[in-house]
């Protein structure tokens, strides 16, 4: 972006130099040419010397004096407006700076460099006045002209573009800007995986970010987006593989980033070592017995079907679960294994917390698990309550008329059918 300290310089040796200073753009031949009379190029360096002494007042009136002339070509009308913008820059006055610019590349009249320079401040200007679409539209006109841009110099016009909300027009200026550069910063890779998020490019937003752990290994930040990416693609066991690449670095030292590495060990199939982590860390500090700690522990017992620890997680938990949907989790691991006490016991404990996404299926499972104990008026009280809720309705009804003809179990048993159903959901 332009300095202010160096706006006079840099624009005052772009009108008088005559476009020396570097390769132009495309050909000049099109365009009519005009070249500075020996008399303004005195009077700017005597502009010159009223800036070096920070005589903004002295320069001003001097480009005014030099405007009145009748007898200015359109180079020279656009130098004296572009050094009157140097002039309004120094003094921070950028509104009026970014009007004289105006001026001076509207004429299109200076040597190919000086115009292409002045177009590229003027776009500059406008983005320092988060006037991001005039800055993007500037910009644009700069590259029809302009045969190789810089890669630093895509980037600052993609970033116009993302600013104004224009990704797609930003993107190919951003990939650009990446692949002319040969190792990227951080800063540039992170703008790189914002476009492509905006544009809903998922595959190149994980992709991206492969490339940031890449080249930054050291930055967790990189690594806990990878795994984010990962998830949202469905991809589980990438996600886990990148959380699990920055345990092993040393870098997941806080206590939701273990937490959120043993959520990924349970997503890929791995509950038992996900809760073997978190009870590590538990241990050693790093994790805390709070809400969060707890209720993941016991789902991944209960996930890896040990209900032995998963009891004991949750008996640990106490006050801290708020919700009593691990119980019910685990209501099923007994139901599978035919330990229909510890089902009800478990039940009991799902609904004295309360919270439970499927009140109707959890009332239908203890009144179930009420009669497999011989509690019969417990279990038609359940039943009762299951029959009130459209999940569990038909199969509560089932199980009333069993319960209440004294059968040993209906000839097709529809719990397992009303547990499958509640997963799904």
């Amino acid at each position: 972006m332009i300095r202010r300290s160096a706006a006079v310089g840099l624009l005052l040796a772009t009108t008088v130099l005559l476009g020396c200073g570097g390769k132009s753009g495309k050909s000049d031949t099109e365009r009519p040419t005009y070249s500075i009379s020996q008399k303004v190029v005195k009077k700017l360096g005597e502009v010159r010397e009223h800036a070096d002494k920070k005589d903004w007042e002295g320069a001003l009136a001097e480009l005014d004096r030099m405007q009145e002339s009748d007898y200015l070509n359109p180079y020279e009308k656009a130098a004296i407006w572009a050094a009157r913008s140097g002039v309004h820059m120094a003094q921070e006055k950028t509104d009026e700076a970014t009007k004289d610019l105006e001026q001076a590349v509207a004429l299109d009249a200076m040597p190919m460099q000086a115009q292409q320079d002045t177009t590229y401040n003027l776009g500059q200007l406008y983005f320092m006045q988060e006037r991001f679409s005039e800055a993007a539209d500037t910009f644009a006109k700069w590259e029809e002209r302009e045969e190789s841009p810089k890669p630093e110099q895509l980037y600052v016009i993609a970033s116009s573009f993302a600013q104004a909300k224009r990704f797609k027009e930003a993107l190919p200026r951003a990939e650009g800007a990446v692949a002319g550069t040969p190792k990227p910063s951080e800063e540039m890779l992170r703008f790189m995986v914002s476009v492509y998020y905006e544009l809903d490019r998922q595959q190149d937003v994980a992709k991206t970010l492969e490339k940031l752990t890449e080249l930054y290994p050291k930055n967790k930040e990189w690594w806990l987006q990878l795994s984010a990416a990962y998830d949202e693609l469905n991809q589980h066991d990438r996600a886990f593989n990148a959380l699990k690449g920055a345990y092993d670095k040393g870098l997941l030292t806080e206590e939701k980033e273990i937490l959120a590495l043993a959520n990924t060990y349970v997503t890929s199939g791995k509950p038992a070592e996900g809760a073997a982590l978190i009870e590590k860390h538990m241990k050693d500090g790093k994790v805390s017995k709070g809400q969060a700690s707890l209720t993941l522990l016991a789902q991944s017992w209960v996930a890896a079907k040990d209900t032995d620890r998963a009891h004991a997680a949750l008996d640990d938990a106490g006050d801290a679960l708020t919700s009593g949907e691990p119980y019910v989790a685990l209501a099923w691991l007994e139901i599978d294994r035919d330990k229909w006490a510890q089902a009800r016991d478990a039940l009991a404990s799902a609904f004295a917390k309360g919270g439970l996404q499927s009140p109707g299926v959890a009332h239908l499972m203890l009144g179930v698990a009420h009669y497999k104990t011989k509690r019969k008026d417990a279990a038609l009280a359940s039943l009762g309550e299951a029959k009130k809720h459209a999940d569990s309705k038909g199969c509560a009804e089932i199980w009333l008329q069993t319960v209440r003809a004294g059968k040993q179990a209906p000839a097709a048993d529809c719990l397992k059918d009303a547990g499958e159903d509640e997963d799904e959901e």
